[in-house]
């Protein structure tokens, strides 16, 4: 019985799936705006577009191991095994830092306001 209800449920997941692809085929314009501007940078590309992340220290081989070490959301790219790290998770971390630096009192307002 459990068997089956899983086959039921992968079933339904499935068929799901191929509704929205279906949808979204003939309808583009439903596709959500979040999804549509997904960005993955390498490291050295993320310390050029958000240069603020030097004043902590952080340099693309940190951010690499950091990604690694699964603080960040992406993936390794092909031959090179090259991070590629989802912007939105690497802001989301910067939030965090701001955040909890304030708490700490250890940033006065040195330009990581901007997340």
């Amino acid at each position: 019985m459990l068997y089956n209800q899983k086959m039921l449920k992968n079933v339904t997941l499935y068929k799901n799936y191929c509704t929205l692809l279906i949808d979204l085929a003939l309808y583009p314009s439903k596709l959500p705006i979040f999804m549509s501007k997904i960005l993955h940078y390498s490291p050295a590309e993320l310390v050029e577009l958000y240069p603020q992340v030097s004043k902590i220290g952080w340099t693309p081989v940190k951010i690499g191991m950091m990604f690694r070490c699964g603080l960040f959301v992406g993936y390794t790219s092909g031959k090179e095994k090259k991070a590629m790290i989802l912007e939105e998770s690497f802001v989301d971390l910067m939030k965090y830092i701001t955040y909890v630096n304030k708490k700490r009192n250890f940033l006065e307002d040195d330009g990581f306001s901007g997340f």
